[in-house]
């Protein structure tokens, strides 16, 4: 998956294409599947998430005075792990651990809708009836 993303703001007459978001992001991996009995399919999913770096400019609308943050550009490695079962008319189960930032990677996200800084792990469970 490739992102590109080319933004304009303009705010009470200021216009910048500085917004804090990245302009060019993406992720590539693996995913290996694996079907058992009939009824569990057992997955791995091993992935690289990378953003470019990234500069924001705001104006004060009461000071006029102007703003610059800049973040640079970063990736992390992560590995998600889970299972599904698929029994038909039944309860089915679901599961999944992520570990995300295999390697501990210290940055800061010019966003807040992405990954968190730093190793951390997502669990995931569930059934449907």
């Amino acid at each position: 998956v490739f992102n590109w993303m080319h933004r304009e703001t303009k705010n009470f007459g200021y216009k910048t294409t500085q917004t804090g978001y990245p302009e060019f992001s993406g992720q590539v991996g693996m995913k290996w599947q694996r079907d058992l009995f009939n009824d569990h399919t057992f997955f791995a999913d091993l992935n690289y998430f990378w953003q470019s770096s990234a500069d924001q400019k705001s104006r004060n609308r009461t000071t006029g005075v102007i703003t610059k943050n800049e973040y640079d550009s970063w990736g992390t490695v992560n590995l998600g792990l889970g299972f599904e079962s698929h029994y038909a008319d039944c309860v089915n189960y679901f599961g999944s651990v992520n570990l995300n930032n295999l390697f501990d990677k210290k940055y800061e996200p010019a966003t807040g809708s992405i990954m968190a800084p730093g190793f951390h792990v997502v669990l995931t469970g569930g059934i449907t009836f």
